[in-house]
């Protein structure tokens, strides 16, 4: 076996997190990894359509709960929507799809 030391840092990749130490508080936000392609189910899929809402009140709430400060979520939460029309989704189908997400998750997380 071998034992790799680092020296001590202030952030770490954790799964999906990047934890972070600022003054005496933990801080959390979401961890992607440089190849993650984004290629989520495109607009023509024969996937059910609860499937594509489930990925996307999912990855919003997932945003939501993992990041500690709501701007770094609302901009996570604009770059998925920005994936989603680079994988050809139309916005006006988008639009009310992220608003029910976005209400479901801030009454889930009251």
């Amino acid at each position: 076996m071998k034992w790799d030391c680092n020296k001590p840092t202030t952030s770490v990749d954790f799964m999906d997190l990047t934890i972070t130490i600022e003054k005496d508080r933990i801080v959390t936000t979401l961890f992607e990894k440089d190849l993650n392609l984004y290629l989520y189910i495109p607009p023509f899929s024969s996937h059910p359509r609860g499937v594509f809402t489930g990925t996307i009140s999912g990855q919003i709430l997932r945003i939501r709960r993992l990041g500690t400060y709501k701007s770094d979520a609302d901009s996570r939460i604009k770059e998925f929507f920005s994936r989603l029309l680079a994988r050809g989704h139309l916005r006006e189908n988008l639009i009310p799809l992220f608003s029910k997400a976005e209400e479901n998750a801030t009454a889930y997380l009251l």
